[in-house]
């Protein structure tokens, strides 16, 4: 039987995760969102996980039965989760928390939410545990959200952009040649989405492309793309669909940009985009380190 303090210790080892201090995003959000609707955090997860935002945040039986995978800590991943698993089950996610990022064909989105504080209460009596990852598995050499994606295309890396601390956020890849309307029906097929967010040129020719999982919708990570010779730009977020003042400003800034860019630039949706990792390299890999059965957990919906 695999112990949930050796699975732990592992992942942590792999995503080599203490070499973050605190993560970038969600040490920033998370205690934003949670102290919002009056959630004592700080208390309800485990120590460690309040200091850095990554890594184990409930713990539950030492004997894991199983794992599930999840973009992100909604209510309707808990739910579900709580609905199939058995006692001792872990649900990974890549979010410690809910995001609404707003669907290009309807409603705006809230941004980051808090999930339901007593599905989680509910998760920890029935012993079950949750561990989420998120810049780890945003830069990983080997598994990562744009490697992925990547690899879903049959790409090869040849070079990488957005460049931080820690690595870097976004990736150059060379694909077989195909046009701008190949692109969004491949991209349709492999994420399982009814449609994409498209601006920008439609092109004859594309065998060069950006990679960047998740909310690449800021300019300069575009520019940074188009200067190294991609043609088309795939990312989760093509516009910021957030409904805030800040949001508004995102999307005039993409607005202005679509009109003067030669890329492609395509969104598949930012849970989708972030999903695939865990529903093929991570979910391949969980199941070879330590032989348990792994469920992916998709969302209700991609666009919201």
């Amino acid at each position: 039987m695999n112990t949930l303090s050796g699975i732990v210790a592992v992942i942590d080892k792999y995503f080599n995760t203490d070499r973050f201090d605190v993560d970038p995003t969600f040490g920033k959000y998370l205690p934003i969102v949670y102290d919002s609707i009056g959630f004592d955090w700080q208390h309800f997860f485990e120590k460690k996980f309040t200091k850095r935002c990554d890594g184990l945040m409930i713990r539950g039986c030492n004997d894991v039965s199983d794992i599930y995978c999840a973009t992100f800590l909604s209510d309707f991943v808990l739910e579900t989760f709580l609905r199939l698993a058995k006692r001792g089950s872990l649900l990974f996610t890549h979010h410690p928390i809910d995001m609404e990022c707003g669907n290009p064909m309807g409603a705006w989105g809230k941004g980051f939410i808090a999930p339901d504080p007593k599905l989680l209460l509910e998760a920890r009596m029935m012993n079950h545990s949750i561990y989420s990852c998120h810049t780890p598995l945003d830069i990983h050499e080997t598994i990562s959200t744009n490697q992925a994606i990547c690899q879903a295309l049959g790409g090869e890396i040849v070079d990488h952009i957005m460049e931080a601390k820690y690595g870097y956020g976004g990736m150059i890849s060379m694909i077989s040649e195909t046009n701008t309307y190949g692109l969004i029906g491949k991209l349709v097929e492999i994420f399982g989405i009814p449609y994409v967010d498209f601006e920008g040129r439609r092109n004859c020719s594309i065998t060069k492309v950006a990679i960047v999982a998740g909310g690449g919708d800021r300019v300069k990570y575009m520019e940074e793309a188009e200067q190294k010779g991609a043609e088309a730009y795939i990312t989760g977020e093509v516009h910021h669909h957030i409904d805030t003042d800040y949001g508004r400003m995102r999307y005039t800034e993409m607005l202005n940009y679509a009109e003067e860019t030669k890329m492609s630039l395509v969104g598949v949706s930012h849970a989708a985009s972030e999903f695939l990792v865990l529903r093929t390299q991570l979910s391949t890999w969980l199941r070879n380190t330590f032989h348990l059965d792994v469920y992916p957990i998709d969302e209700s919906v991609w666009w919201s």
